[in-house]
């Protein structure tokens, strides 16, 4: 028991407050995004109902899907909305919309950063690789 309230001593430091500002930064603008999305295909949601929609994508990447997310994305998305008072339908479509304008810019963004910062790497091995080739059918 000592040992929690010693590991709880951080909470009545400044420290704390940095930490919450920080969170604020973090998740403040996820929030918001999450909330548009969904309100752009209809469905307004209180400040609770965000929350819970935020929860339920986060915990959604946990579980083992395929590559963006796909299927369990959705299915999180519908039961938050249904949670809402909203339809399943809302949410799927929620769902994709956050995929096609929130996930697939970023994965096409660091596609291009990775094949520009390897692409000499890679242009030398294929063609150490292809002289080789060439060696050896002689």
């Amino acid at each position: 028991m000592e040992m929690v309230q010693q590991g709880l001593e951080i909470l009545r430091t400044w420290r704390t407050l940095e930490v919450i500002a920080i969170t604020l930064i973090i998740y403040l603008p996820d929030a918001l995004s999450l909330w548009f999305l969904v309100k752009a295909v209809g469905l307004t949601l209180g400040f609770s109902d965000t929350l819970v929609l935020l929860g339920a994508a986060g915990l959604s990447t946990i579980v083992p899907s395929g590559p963006g997310f796909l299927g369990t994305l959705q299915f999180a998305y519908a039961l938050a909305t249904e949670f809402a008072g909203g339809a399943r339908v809302l949410g799927i479509a929620a769902a994709t919309l956050a995929q096609l304008c929130l996930l697939l810019p970023l994965a096409l963004i660091a596609a291009g950063i990775l094949g520009h910062g390897s692409g000499t790497a890679l242009y030398t091995i294929l063609a150490r690789r292809q002289s080789d080739d060439g060696r050896a059918g002689q």
